[in-house]
């Protein structure tokens, strides 16, 4: 009996190909029967079949994978299948050439041990590039398509031996088809192909490619298992599988139990090589992947059983057909070498970068300025004054302490630690020896990197180097930020210095051209910026909210990674929504890690327009002390003529980017005017108010916004001159404050020591105690509340204090009777009420240098269960007589605040830059089917 050939076509919803197929098949120089797989379609593929003259339809159901519907047409129309038979397998989208056929089998004649024979699969879309030509695997199971998506130049027309072939043209014998079982059914989507290749392999039979016989290529038809369902590429979690799959099916003897176990330690080093890649859609294949493979090893084993029974070779005879780790990593280093020449991001078209233009020059002379605004700090190890407080001692226990609750203010209220006190926990870690001194650094090159950062922005707003470089000195030399820098003011000094970069990489996010890793690896930099500023002031973070929110409708590439952007910030604010819950005050949390209580301004010109203090020239100049309207006029100057040079750039071409800038500018300033006005509790003997400071650094950032529209869109010479203006009009502007600071030093000074010395000696022979401090106000009302004594003194602890100043339960109330009483008169026995509060000392000071504590303090030394301490540079101190109170450090919190410490890790890795990253377009087609489409998340 001649060999039969039987061409075997599945078709799954591919009416719209499978019409082309069929027409290939007609004109085949050697006829075949075709068999037709309707794997129950929906559209009119059973009717294009018909319509085709196929010889025989088979219907199975719509999960039905590739190997199991080619397995229902064998049992079905041939189950007389001969050794010498020929099963010709196709795509509803693969079109071969009309002598495709007739060149497989010439193949045979020549070499008749090939016994499974795959064409050139051609690109049907880009008939000059190659789809596939033959497939191999690297030595961890994973498939490679070395000849994918490369320009067919003839030069893999000379291989021939190869590992397997892909089943879109697969010319297989039929006793080889019997021997090994067909294709694997539970490879339902992936490496079937590769899978039987392997086997034949190691059955005996040489696996071959053939050069001469074409077919075009459409990648319709790989499908997972979900019905209906189509895509170019499986998911993730799916090529992720069916490699673990083949890998503990091939892995032999006990090694196979050794993989099994090892499996959850390879999935955790893959999720941080996907971190580090800026693909987390990986992810959560790769873990379900890995779960599934290791509970299914009834298939494992099935199938080790079926290799077993078909092998009569060993594994070593495919070893040299196996692409080996080098060979991977020369592939990666071509897709390298190739991004560097096709890659056009915005980024890389930076001709002159900031280390080679003469942006450092610039920096170097704000350093020097820097250094003289604030010289009383040079050599200093710790700093007060203004708003300024030193930080906690020792830094390992200011870390632990994050783990756990403390008692603040009231005595039934236990807080976690505010996100403003961690931050300065955590950069205190970069002077562990001596935490402090990171806020001296911070301040003596706060204005360099207030220019490095506002850099960074105008890299994103400009591509002319001077350009940039104005905008990052106006920037630095903002009035605003040198007020709050030379006033210690160390919340919107940060806030200022970040802002720019979370504005900076979200115009990157939003940026066309960006692609999926691209735009995920910088909103995750966004992200963790934004959770920055969240923890400088809760109040600028909510305004920055609101309008990326409507920028993303508006910005749909922002809008997909907008996840990215909002979760390390919401995951920072879980601790203050706790305390929220505790302190029954929600409306404080906009209060949260804002400035403390320091000497100033709130003059609403100086707030909606960011100029220096009028009060500031009146203590500089005498001559000004009676003009306040000359004062005032001074001091809008500065924004005055930056407001001119964005209002000129309307009549340039960048209107747009002008009008928004100056609209934003103007609304946020209002809206620090009105906030401006709004007072809540006193806390330390003045009115608590929410800091609008940070909102008059965003407004300045607006302005610089619409300033670059008119620096950019202007002609040249206009544009250098308006560039002049900006300069001056802010040198005018932080003239006053400047000055100010260089004559007096600035309101932050250097100390040696802070908190009382015998506060500190207490706690270190007996740690847990705490100090009740009393503030007396000028109406001669007071304010209270308890602090532990290893917060005493220290930055953290002052933060933790406005939190629970605020809060409404019944442990403040009792703090306030007892001070009430303790203040009134003499006799009153405070000594329960101490203890239970865990008191050992007493502190008073007055609000302000107007008010008298004399009738107070007499009160206090009168009083048999206070001993006088002395007097301090903080205010005049008691202690209890007897007292061993003593308070417990609050629950253990390690269950929320570890977890959130893993995901911001997460986000950390995802915005790490970790080398150039290509476009989804770009991507190599053979390094992609190591990877598959990320799974939805």
């Amino acid at each position: 009996m001649s060999a039969r050939i039987f061409a075997v076509v599945v078709v799954h919803n591919g009416a719209s190909q499978l019409a082309d197929t069929l027409t290939g098949l007609r004109q085949q120089t050697v006829q075949a029967p075709v068999i037709v797989v309707d794997t129950a379609s929906t559209d009119d593929s059973a009717a294009v079949a018909r319509a085709g003259g196929v010889n025989y339809i088979v219907r199975t159901g719509a999960d039905t994978s590739f190997g199991a519907a080619v397995g229902d047409a064998v049992h079905a129309v041939i189950p007389d299948l001969q050794d010498d038979d020929w099963l010709w397998l196709l795509h509803d989208d693969s079109t071969p050439e009309p002598t495709a056929l007739a060149q497989l089998l010439s193949e045979h004649d020549r070499s008749p041990s090939a016994l499974l024979l795959g064409p050139k699969l051609i690109d049907a879309d880009r008939p000059d590039h190659l789809d596939e030509f033959g497939l191999t695997m690297t030595t961890r199971g994973e498939k490679v398509s070395p000849a994918a998506g490369e320009l067919d130049q003839a030069q893999f027309d000379t291989q021939s031996d190869v590992l397997a072939v892909g089943t879109a043209g697969m010319l297989v014998q039929g006793g080889l088809w019997r021997r090994l079982g067909g294709l694997d059914t539970n490879l339902a989507f992936s490496d079937d192909g590769l899978d039987l290749g392997i086997r034949a392999r190691l059955a005996g039979a040489r696996v071959v490619t053939v050069p001469s016989a074409r077919v075009a290529h459409h990648r319709l038809s790989e499908r997972s298992s979900t019905p209906a369902a189509r895509t170019r590429r499986p998911k993730y979690r799916q090529v992720r599988w069916a490699q673990l799959y083949r890998r503990l099916s091939y892995t032999t003897g006990t090694s196979a139990v050794f993989l099994w176990l090892a499996l959850p330690f390879i999935a955790f080093g893959r999720t941080l090589q996907h971190l580090f890649d800026k693909r987390p859609g990986l992810i959560a294949g790769e873990w379900a992947a890995t779960v599934t493979a290791m509970f299914s090893r009834g298939r494992v084993a099935a199938h080790r059983r079926r290799i077993a029974d078909a092998s009569v070779a060993p594994w070593s005879a495919i070893e040299p057909l196996l692409l080996s780790a080098g060979s991977v990593n020369r592939l990666r280093a071509d897709q390298r070498e190739e991004a560097l020449f096709i890659d056009t991001d915005v980024d890389d078209d930076d001709t002159v970068p900031f280390w080679r233009s003469k942006a450092p020059l610039v920096a170097l002379a704000l350093w020097v300025l820097n250094v003289l605004l604030l010289w009383r700090l040079i050599a200093a190890g710790e700093v007060s004054g203004g708003a300024v407080e030193p930080l906690r001692p020792d830094w390992w226990t200011s870390f632990t302490s994050l783990f756990s609750l403390q008692h603040f203010g009231a005595v039934d209220s236990g807080l976690m630690t505010d996100p403003n006190s961690a931050l300065w926990t955590l950069l205190s870690a970069l002077t562990f020896w001596h935490p402090s001194t990171v806020i001296v650094l911070l301040l003596l090159t706060a204005m360099p990197l207030a220019f490095a950062s506002g850099w960074y922005l105008m890299r994103a707003l400009s591509k002319t180097s001077w350009v940039r470089i104005v905008g990052a000195a106006v920037w630095a030399l903002s009035p605003v930020f040198v007020q709050a820098l030379v006033s210690g003011d160390l919340s919107p000094t940060v806030f200022h210095i970040v802002l720019p970069l979370a504005v900076g990489s979200l115009l990157a996010v939003a940026r066309p051209g960006n692609g999926r890793e691209r735009s995920i690896g910088r909103a995750a930099a966004a992200g963790l910026w934004l959770a920055l500023l969240s923890a400088s002031s809760p109040i600028g973070w909510v305004v920055l909210l609101a309008g990326i929110l409507v920028w993303s409708v508006f910005a749909h590439r922002l809008l997909r990674s907008l996840w990215a952007v909002l979760i390390p910030s919401l995951v920072v604010w879980a601790g203050p929504v706790r305390d929220a819950v505790v302190t029954h005050d929600w409306l404080g949390l906009l209060s949260v890690g804002g400035s403390l209580p320091s000497n100033g301004s709130n003059d609403p010109l100086d707030l909606l327009l960011p100029g220096s203090a009028p009060w500031l020239w009146q203590t500089l100049i005498p001559a000004l002390d009676g003009q306040p309207l000359v004062a005032q006029a001074v001091a809008a100057i500065s924004a005055a003529a930056l407001i001119v040079i964005a209002l000129v750039g309307l009549f340039t071409h960048r209107w747009g980017r002008v009008l928004i800038g100056l609209v934003l500018f103007a609304a946020t300033g209002a809206l620090a005017v009105v906030l401006s006005g709004i007072t809540s509790i006193r806390v330390f003997g003045a009115p608590s108010t929410w800091d609008t400071t940070p909102l008059l650094s965003a407004a300045t950032l607006f302005l610089l916004v619409a300033i670059s529209g008119t620096l950019v869109g202007a002609r040249v010479g206009l544009a250098k001159t308006a560039a002049a203006v900006a300069i001056c009009g802010v040198a005018v502007g932080m003239a006053a404050p400047g000055a100010l600071a260089i004559s007096q030093g600035g309101a932050v000074g250097a100390v040696a020591n802070t908190a009382p010395a015998l506060v500190q000696a207490e706690e270190r022979n007996a740690p847990g105690g705490r100090v009740l401090e009393i503030v007396e106000n000028s109406d001669g009302s007071f304010d209270a509340t308890t602090t532990p004594s290893a917060f005493f003194g220290t930055l953290q602890g002052r933060h933790r204090q406005v939190i629970s100043a605020r809060s409404l339960d019944d442990g403040r109330q009792q703090v306030e009777s007892t001070v009430s009483n303790l203040a009134s008169y003499s006799g009153y026995d405070p000594t329960d009420a101490l203890n239970q509060m865990g008191a050992r000392f007493v502190l008073l000071r007055a609000a302000d240098s107007t008010v008298s504590t004399d009738r107070v303090s007499s009160v206090l030394d009168a009083n048999t269960a206070l001993e006088p301490a002395g007097r301090s540079d903080i205010g005049q101190l008691w202690r209890v007589t007897g007292s061993t109170a003593v308070t417990d450090s609050g629950p253990s919190i390690w269950w929320l605040i570890v977890p959130q410490a893993i995901v911001l890790l997460f986000f950390l890795a995802l915005s790490l830059p970790t080398g150039r990253l290509r476009d989804d377009a770009e991507t190599s087609s053979a390094l992609s089917l190591l990877e598959g489409d990320a799974d939805d998340v």
